[in-house]
């Protein structure tokens, strides 16, 4: 969505982050989606004790911060904007240092990273409109505007951010498939006679009583010794995964002047043929693998999102109506079966 200048510098945070992190940019309606993702997960992170979890505004703008302590202490408005620098002065390096900076790996999060080449693993570390503001300020006092933005600027602010900020995880960079173990619940409830527990096996496969007399079957067992696992695995009659075909006419549908089809083959080429695959790759992708337009990626990438989400809860229902099924089967004989007598 197209944001007025006077909002761009907007950021969020909740308020369970420390405070030393960066904020998150706050500009599209993927940003506000986002916050509100981070709000729900950490609410259900905080088990049976609900905390309150807010999601505070930031402005990230250090001339309009500048402003308002100048208002607290009386000095104009007009010998404040004589002082302070206007970013109109150096727009040519801030879009060049916005361009140098923006980070394909990070769609969902703050989207500008410095990465720093001189290591082996090439850390990514995250910046704010703030930094970015402050680098091409730098780049606009050397004359330099059209600088790499592979080192970063040598003053104080930079000085700090070495010094405490600190580089995404790895878990941020790739999406990871997690397995996830299946619960198991055992019902024990097995009710062994005495004659049983009195019963050994003799070397000739007999079965007496230790005090040597021989002995008949025991009687069987009042209930059985019930296994009954959870599986999260995938089942026969789990819907098949969406065609990527039908993917890219749904979101034809909804944009036909985006012509979606037409990158059909495209997408083949490159392995993406279901849903799930789609889903699993960032707008960075679609731009620069499939040739996609900006606003094409990121309209696709939404429209991706959401069928797979939709996907997902539509297997979680059908799954938590399976296992009920099956628990109230099992409790319904469990008290009628019996294991057989040995004979």
């Amino acid at each position: 969505m197209d944001v007025p200048e006077l909002y761009e510098h907007l950021g969020w945070h909740l308020s369970t982050a420390c405070r030393t992190d960066p904020p998150h940019r706050l500009l599209t309606a993927h940003d506000i989606d986002s916050a509100f993702k981070a709000v729900r997960e950490e609410e259900s992170s905080s088990g049976r004790k609900k905390k309150k979890v807010v999601i505070e505004i930031l402005n990230t703008a250090p001339v309009l911060k500048e402003k308002l302590r100048q208002r607290k202490a009386g000095i104009s408005s007009s010998a404040s904007e004589q002082r302070l620098p206007s970013r109109l002065l150096y727009t040519k390096e801030f879009d060049n240092v916005r361009n140098k900076l923006h980070c394909s790996d990070h769609p969902g999060d703050n989207i500008f990273c410095w990465v720093d080449a001189t290591q082996p693993n090439t850390p990514h570390y995250p910046l704010c409109t703030q930094d970015l503001q402050e680098w091409a300020k730098h780049l606009h006092q050397t004359q330099d505007p059209d600088n790499a933005c592979d080192t970063l600027p040598n003053t104080l602010h930079f000085d700090e951010i070495r010094k405490t900020r600190k580089e995404r995880s790895a878990s941020s960079l790739e999406r990871v498939p997690t397995e996830v173990i299946s619960p198991i619940r055992i019902h024990n409830h097995i009710h062994l006679s005495s004659a049983v527990n009195d019963m050994v096996i003799s070397q000739d496969g007999t079965r007496t009583r230790q005090q040597g007399h021989p002995t008949t079957s025991p009687p069987p067992l009042k209930r059985t010794y019930a296994l009954y696992i959870e599986s999260d695995d995938e089942s026969s009659d789990d819907e098949p995964p969406q065609d990527i075909e039908d993917v890219l006419t749904s979101a034809h549908s909804r944009y036909p002047t985006m012509n979606f089809p037409q990158y059909i083959g495209t997408l083949k080429d490159h392995g993406v043929l279901y849903l799930p695959t789609a889903a699993f790759f960032t707008t960075g992708f679609y731009k620069e693998q499939i040739g996609m337009s900006d606003g094409a990626a990121h309209t696709f990438w939404n429209c991706v999102s959401k069928a797979y989400a939709k996907a997902e809860r539509a297997k979680g229902r059908r799954k938590s109506k399976g296992k009920k099924k099956a628990r109230s089967q099992h409790d319904d004989s469990e008290d009628q079966e019996d294991i057989p007598s040995i004979n």
